[in-house]
Parts: structure tokens; sequence; C-alpha cells
């Protein structure tokens, strides 16, 4: 078996060298390798070294042989028999994409602000899911509906959620599972169930129902506004024949999907009655009617609260990201957070982190800092349009009066 080489020669062509090289001339040597991407050679001994630092890579970051092969742009099954060495292919060819990889940066861990953050709202739809699945258990399974604007947070909460409870499923609707057949076939796999590529959803939906018949599982469904009508009652056919308490969660048009099914006969006019707990992110913060008052006569108009995220929210989400902000920036990132219009928490998220980033010699964030990344993130129009809105629009009265009140 060839040596083994140290570290300082993994950047090298590994071809004969003359005694006398230098080693600056080696320098110079990976320096052209670098600039004309010729290919290395590598070893037995330095292979082994790369499949044992792929798969510490995998493990430490929580990759898939999946996820790995879409970084590499290799299959799933070139990746796996490269890692046995039983790959038939062009190994060294596979090794240097792997050697590329090892000097890209690594992705960062998930981070405590990526996983749910107990907000009030994450509060609220936990509360709800609790409910939903109580409900279940009593043998009166319904569909709760948690709808909100892109952006405040519902994902975060419900992987959270779906990490609470064992073996919950969380199905995001995308492009690909738009109908209830691919629905059914996505849920099969996320069931470990394994089905033929042409089989049908009636026998996919037969194999579902097998497996999930009594056993309580927690099976939710996001951005399911995506989706048709007929998506829906593929849903409740899941639920009625199963028992399981299910949650769809996604923008506010989810409501009027689910309106639409009281009138829609062709697909039984079931879906809305199915429905149990409902929870909106507009309604929290949305004035409500609570009668007239006996002594002044008029009538009393409350919310719930007078923001979705407050500035207890914040706090949390700024400990979990390692971030400190001046008192200044927390009215302005009060803001970011409760606006649809500027992508509310998962905004502020990325601003405050852009901000860090570029100042890195900064404890703690001004509000002019938090300013200067969030205008280079947004287009001027939208940049402007959210400095008017900061100015005059009523949400900002409301933070102020929170605020006031908290330092109260």
């Amino acid at each position: 078996m060839p040596p083994h080489h140290s570290g300082a020669d993994w950047c090298n062509v590994m071809q004969p060298e003359p005694p006398n090289k230098t080693f600056s001339d080696k320098l110079l040597d990976a320096a052209r390798v670098e600039e004309t991407g010729m290919s290395r050679t590598f070893t037995d001994g330095q292979l082994t070294e790369l499949r044992d630092w792929l798969k510490l890579f995998m493990h430490e970051h929580a990759l898939s042989y999946k996820a790995v092969g879409r970084m590499l742009d290799y299959s799933v099954a070139a990746l796996s028999t490269w890692m046995k060495g039983e790959y038939r292919g062009d190994s060294q060819k596979l090794a240097n994409a792997v050697h590329e990889l090892r000097g890209r940066p690594a992705p960062a861990a998930k981070s405590a602000a990526e996983n749910a953050v107990a907000t009030s709202f994450v509060r609220d739809i936990w509360a709800v899911i609790d409910e939903t699945v109580a409900m279940a258990m009593q043998r009166d399974p319904r569909m709760a509906v948690i709808t909100g604007d892109s952006g405040c947070g519902k994902s975060i909460a419900l992987q959270g959620c779906a990490r609470r409870y064992t073996q919950a499923v969380y199905i995001e609707i995308t492009e690909e599972c738009k109908t209830p057949s691919s629905l059914l076939h996505l849920l099969a796999r996320k069931l470990g169930i394994r089905t033929a590529t042409r089989q049908s959803a009636a026998a996919s939906f037969g194999r579902i129902v097998e497996k999930l018949h009594g056993s309580f599982r927690l099976l939710i469904f996001d951005e399911v506004h995506h989706g048709r009508l007929a998506l829906l009652n593929a849903i409740r056919q899941i639920m009625d024949a199963t028992g399981c308490p299910i949650v769809l969660a996604g923008q506010p048009e989810l409501e009027t999907v689910i309106l639409r099914s009281r009138y829609d006969r062709s697909q039984g006019g079931t879906v809305a009655s199915r429905i149990g707990a409902r929870l909106s992110a507009d309604d929290i913060v949305a004035l409500r009617d609570d009668g007239t008052d006996p002594k002044s006569g008029k009538r009393r108009l409350v919310c719930e609260r007078q923001l979705l995220h407050t500035p207890g929210d914040v706090e949390k989400l700024l400990a979990n990201l390692k971030i400190r902000i001046a008192p200044a920036a927390m009215q302005l990132c009060l803001f970011v957070a409760n606006s649809p219009g500027g992508g509310m928490l998962r905004t502020l998220v990325f601003v405050l982190r852009r901000a860090q980033r570029l100042n890195p010699a900064t404890s703690v964030l001004s509000r002019k800092l938090v300013i200067e990344s969030l205008q280079t993130m947004l287009l001027g129009a939208e940049y402007r349009e959210l400095v008017d809105r900061f100015e005059t629009d009523d949400l900002s009265k409301r933070i102020a009066a929170t605020l006031k009140e908290a330092a109260a």
C-alpha cells in the first residue's frame, strides 16, 4: 500500500517530485492546481481518510446520503458504494468532489432560533394541537386549522410540535404533492411504507390506513393553501379512516378553500364539518366587539393581544440567537417582527444575523446597524414603504403602547 501522506500534501497533484523540490515550490504547485481546476489523485490511505471525514461530517450535521448526494451531484447509490470502496465509476473523480466539499464552509448546526422558540404565538399553536390530539384520543378526531401570513413562525412552531409528539409526521405541501395521489405516495414514504412506482392511489390509501389505524399519530400538513379542495378531502378521508388527529396549516386563504367546501357537493361537502379548533394570527391582534359597557353605554372593542410577537417574545428570540440589541432598536425590531409586509419574524432573524455577521466586533447591535442591514436586504421601494409605515402605521402606536406598559 502506498505510504500515507500528511495533510500538507493534500493540495498537491500526486506525481513524482524531484528530491530537491522546496516547500515554496509545493505551494506554487498547489496554487496552480486551484487556479486550473486540475484533478487530484489520491492514495488509498487518503481515500480512507476522506471516507472517514465524510462519515463524521454526515454524523455531525445529521445529513443523509441523499442530502450529501445533492451537494456533490451524485446519486445515493454512487455515494454509498464509494463509501464502502465498491464504486465502479471514477472513484478519483468522486473523491475530488468530496475533497472540494471538505474545503467549503461547514453548514451551521441548527441554532435554537431555528427550533421552536416558545413565543406567545408558538404556545398558542401548541395549545390548539394539544386540544386536537386530546379530542382524537377521546374518539372524536378533528382537523385543526392554523393560519397566518408567511414568515410569522407557523412552520417552525409546527416542526417543533412534531418533535414533541412521538412518531408525528410533518408534511409540507409543495408542487410535488398538490394532488391527492402524490400526497398519498409521499405520506406512505414518510411512514416507511414501500410503494411501487406505479402503485394506484387506492392501494397507497389502503396501506396508509392499515399502518395508522388506531395509532393516534399526529399528522401535520403545512402550506395546505397551495392545494385544491380535492387534496383537503383526501386528508379528511385519512382522518375518518384512521382516527388520527390532523393539523392543516397555511396562509389565510386556506380558510377560503375550507369555506368553499360547504357548497361543493362534488367533494361531499364534508371538509368544513370536520374542522375543530381554529387559530388565526390575524384574529389574535384584531379588535373584537365585547358588547356595550353598562356604565358608559359605549361599545367596548378589545383584542386578545396588542401584538402577535410581544417584547418578551423578541427577547427570547434574541437570547436564542445570542444577539444583544440596544434599547433604541427594540421598537424597530418589534415593528419588523409584527409587520406582514416586512416578512415578520423570519425577516427579523435574517436582518439581525446579517448585522451581527457584518459587525463581528460589536457586542450590542445599535439601531443604526439594524437599519443598515434592513436597508441592504430590501429593495429601495420596499424599504421606503416600510419606513413610511413605521412612522405612520397604527402598528407603531400599538408597539409604543406595549413598550410603555412593559416599562411601567
